[in-house]
């Protein structure tokens, strides 16, 4: 009778220290596949121009608001990526976001995403035309940067394409405001008065503006607007130039 007890309580402990074993593994393995992840983010993002780093940032309230990669950022303790370069985070599926673009931008594949791309530009963010309204002009910009690096991150065109095309918007940027703050604010009245805007909508814009001018995370609070022409220049200067865009392929 002492020998089966003995046995059973071996048994117990055996097995309790098997799932210890078991658990403690699975500890190692997660934290160490946290700690390449966050590796790799970093990597990523000094990887990723200065000119990039600004132009995704300048369409982060329609990205963070479909992402909320802020909140997911803080939660898993890793960088934040997705709010500075183009492309998805890993979470995402690529068919929602092009199903998105259809809906708000027409826009289906690449000569679509050209054609609305050229219609904004000559209309809103051409540099040669004065703009009355600043707030339609970062509403304008933040569409215009969210549809042209979301259509780099399904497919629609290269990523290197997509940092030819853009640099009027940034232009544009730069020289009619003053810092994300100032962006911020012209962008959340801007989408207000929009046509189709909507009271639920502009609420949830209005929050992702706040918690982007807030959040320890957010590029926007690390990313320094450029004030002034040299800070201007580098910028600029910053973007690669490996891919050559003529006029004749509608991005020039």
């Amino acid at each position: 009778m002492f020998k089966f007890l003995k046995e059973m309580m071996d048994s117990v402990r055996e097995g309790a220290a098997e799932a210890k074993a078991e658990l403690a593994q699975e500890a190692a393995e997660k934290a160490a596949a946290h700690s390449a992840a966050t590796e790799a983010s970093r990597v990523k993002l000094a990887e990723t121009s200065a000119y990039e780093k600004f132009l995704v940032s300048l369409g982060a309230p329609y990205k963070q608001t479909y992402t909320r990669e802020l909140s997911a950022a803080a939660r898993d303790e890793v960088p934040v990526v997705y709010l500075y370069c183009i492309g998805l985070p890993p979470d995402e599926k690529v068919e929602e976001f092009k199903s998105m673009l259809e809906r708000d931008f027409g826009v289906t594949d690449l000569e679509s995403l050209q054609v609305t791309y050229m219609a904004l530009l000559s209309t809103e963010i051409d540099p040669d035309v004065p703009v009355d309204s600043k707030a339609d002009l970062a509403l304008a910009i933040a569409r215009t940067s969210y549809m042209v690096c979301t259509g780099a991150a399904v497919g629609y065109l290269e990523p290197a394409r997509a940092l030819a095309m853009t640099e009027p918007l940034v232009q544009q940027a730069m020289a009619r405001f003053d810092s994300w703050a100032d962006f911020g604010a012209n962008f959340v009245v801007g989408e207000k008065a929009a046509p189709g805007s909507n009271v639920l909508g502009s609420g949830f814009l209005k929050r992702t503006v706040d918690a982007l001018l807030s959040h320890e995370l957010s590029p926007w609070k690390h990313l320094a607007w450029p004030v002034s022409p040299t800070e201007r220049d580098e910028l600029l200067a910053s973007r690669p130039r490996g891919q050559a865009v003529s006029e004749a392929d509608g991005l020039g």
